[in-house]
């Protein structure tokens, strides 16, 4: 390249499709967007965005970043001899690492050479022990990726597997939505208290921790939501849930399987304590957690890894497979850890973490005997996650053999509509290969209680292989019998008149036959809408009509006025807004305005007009560089002096730096400096 005078120059000839990279690689930076190059420098070189791009970056990038440091101006050939002085094809993993660390802006060139980004050096070598080395020296070992030796497991294990705890997931969470027909309460701090989340544990027939799970996977779905606005705070479910139960089992779990990978709660931290000694409980805030999608995906893509390897023959001792899905790879906790760590060493994820999240995984039939399963390839991939799920599934089995002791067996896996009866009319005993259910008089009264006895022996009969058992028909005609007795219906409101005839032309009146009324007594009627809603038909045609409360009292029931809620605000980048970015930072090349952009692949010449530098830019290319700087300070007084320094150390707070005119190192805090140019190594600047 030509030369490049400072990081901000290089950043200027880099094109716009670099630009772009740059700015989605790291989002951090255009937000808010950068009004200048020298502004965008400041904050890529600044210590917390460094920070932020080094936890990326894997152990032989960071490697490649201290070869650097130590070579001072080391050409890409010469960092990569330090690294690698043998065969040429183990230098093609460096210098991929060195083309990501340019597109990242960790490394930059300044002429031939390549240096790192202003910055890098006070986290990665804060004490320059290993700076000044000759090039083409061997500095380091190139570390090697981490390839753990995955477990082959059949294909066919990994899908079965995969497929029973996806069925055990949806039918969990249907049960959930059922159950929560009748809303638990939350507590007044918010969240669903610890005795709740015991009773639906008992209710879904799991440990308190899988009911967690599926509270919160629930939540996240949009399936059921904490509803704050009613008298009485409650977990209540969603008008999608109502949609959600009756789409087919691949589509359900796809909905559940996404929402759990763009999650940010930390489902097993329900029960746990916090620094406080305080409960974390179910559908908190407390147990949030925002890194946790893109931790989800890193875990996944370590397992997609080692399906890959051993797809292609790439494992150590293993041969490809003769036919495509014979064998996958499935690896151990702690081989997946091992990789993540080799990945981002700055930044390691916690044991306790990476645990928790392939045990949910597991759970929700994303993995399978430890390995990836097709339907967790689909979705880590964003494609068809329903039809992959599908193409695993067994076929469904619409008819159960039921038997005269009350028990019925389904062979295989029920249909959709044979499981909604079987949960709804029976209790589940054993399941796996056959599903086992029996009938009780407590399973079949709550049956009948949601649908005439005689359509739940329609239905049985419609599954039943053989004739219906005599004790079960017995048993759900007494339970018709009982629940047959009384009558219930619903009334919304009430309308009461002692003039029988007003309330006679009331029934009458075809304009409020959407009212649904009903004439219970001569002088009593029912409608089957609000009574806010009834008063104001009743106004509409020519009737108005007061408002009270069950014991006679006047009232005004007209409910207040509410607006709903905004979506939170998302400081996140659109991928529209990194190429207005670009563009705005192209349009501040204002002192030739004739000259056009720079096309995406060339860059932009090198003399280009230099913009004034950013002044924390300025002192931390000075440390990086042992250069000089003029440093004007605000002093005791209220004025400003100029000082000629040689920065030695800065982070947010403070500089310290050499003032070698009076032979003393200085502290100064960064809110005393008022502007930063480098030093002419003869004259002062004017």
């Amino acid at each position: 390249m030509g030369s490049v005078g400072s990081y901000t120059e290089w950043l200027r000839t880099r094109d716009n499709n670099q630009l772009t990279t740059l700015l989605e690689r790291r989002p951090y930076l255009a937000t808010p967007a950068p009004s200048a190059f020298a502004s965008l420098a400041g904050r890529a070189t600044s210590r917390s965005a460094t920070q932020r791009a080094l936890a990326e970056v894997d152990t032989l990038g960071l490697q490649v970043l201290r070869a650097a440091l130590v070579l001072g101006t080391g050409t890409p050939a010469q960092i990569t001899e330090a690294l690698c002085p043998g065969d040429d094809d183990d230098r093609v993993p460096i210098d991929q690492a060195v083309a990501d660390l340019v597109a990242v802006g960790l490394l930059w060139h300044d002429d031939d050479a390549l240096r790192a980004a202003p910055g890098v050096a006070s986290l990665l070598d804060p004490d320059s022990r290993h700076r000044g080395a000759q090039p083409g020296a061997h500095l380091f070992t190139m570390a090697r990726p981490v390839r753990p030796e995955p477990t082959m497991v059949p294909a066919a294990t990994v899908a079965a597997e995969s497929c029973r705890a996806a069925a055990d997931v949806v039918t969990a969470t249907e049960r959930l939505v059922e159950a929560w027909a009748d809303p638990p309460t939350l507590l007044r701090r918010g969240g669903l208290g610890m005795r709740e989340l015991r009773r639906t544990a008992q209710v879904l027939g799991t440990t308190e921790a899988d009911a967690a799970f599926v509270i919160e996977l629930a939540s996240v779905a949009s399936l059921v939501v904490a509803d704050l606005l009613s008298t009485t705070r409650a977990f209540v479910p969603t008008p999608e849930a109502d949609t959600w139960v009756t789409a087919p089992l691949p589509e359900r779990w796809a909905v559940l399987a996404r929402a759990w990978l763009a999650s940010t709660r930390a489902a097993w931290l329900v029960g746990t304590k916090d620094d406080q000694g305080v409960v974390r409980l179910a559908g908190h805030l407390e147990a949030s957690r925002p890194w946790l999608p893109r931790l989800r995906r890193a875990v996944l893509e370590v397992l997609a890894d080692a399906d890959h390897r051993v797809a292609h023959g790439a494992e150590p001792g293993h041969e490809p497979p003769d036919e495509a899905g014979t064998d996958l790879g499935a690896l151990t906790d702690d081989q997946v850890h091992d990789v993540l760590a080799w990945r981002t060493p700055l930044a390691v994820p916690p044991t306790d973490v990476v645990v928790p999240l392939l045990a949910e995984a597991a759970r929700l039939g994303v993995t399978g005997a430890g390995a990836l399963s097709p339907a967790g390839r689909a979705l880590l991939a964003d494609g068809d996650v329903a039809g992959a799920l599908a193409t695993d599934l067994p076929p469904p089995v619409d008819e159960v053999w039921l038997q005269a002791d009350l028990t019925g067996i389904v062979p295989g896996r029920p249909s959709d509509r044979l499981a909604r009866l079987l949960r709804r009319a029976a209790r589940e005993e054993s399941s796996g290969g056959a599903l086992t259910v029996r009938f009780t008089p407590e399973s079949v009264d709550a049956a009948v209680a949601s649908s005439h006895g005689a359509d739940l022996l329609t239905e049985l009969t419609e599954f039943s292989r053989g004739p219906l058992p005599q004790g079960l028909e017995y048993l759900v005609r007494d339970a018709a019998r009982r629940h047959d007795t009384l009558r219930a219906g619903p009334a919304t409101a009430y309308l009461r008149s002692d003039d029988e005839a007003l309330l006679t032309r009331v029934v009458a009146d075809p304009s409020l036959a959407q009212c649904g009324l009903v004439r219970l007594a001569p002088t009593v009627v029912v409608a089957a809408v609000p009574p806010v809603q009834l008063a104001e038909d009743l106004a509409a045609a020519g009737l108005p009509a007061r408002t009270e409360t069950p014991d006679g009292h006047l009232v005004d029931l007209t409910p207040p006025r509410r607006a709903q809620p905004r979506p939170p605000w998302s400081h996140a980048p659109a991928p529209t807004d990194v190429r207005v970015v670009v563009a705005r930072l192209r349009a501040d090349h204002s002192s030739t305005p004739d000259t056009p952009a720079p096309p995406d692949d060339a860059p932009v010449p090198a003399d280009a007009p230099w913009d004034p530098l950013d002044t924390v830019l300025v002192l931390r290319e000075a440390v990086d560089q042992h250069t000089e700087a003029w440093v004007d300070l605000v002093d005791d007084a209220g004025g400003t002096t100029r000082h000629r320094l040689r920065p030695l150390f800065l982070d947010d707070a403070r500089l310290r730096a050499l003032d070698e005119a009076r032979e003393v190192e200085i502290t100064v805090a960064v809110g005393r400096i008022v502007s930063a140019s480098p030093a002419c190594p003869t004259t002062a600047p004017g």
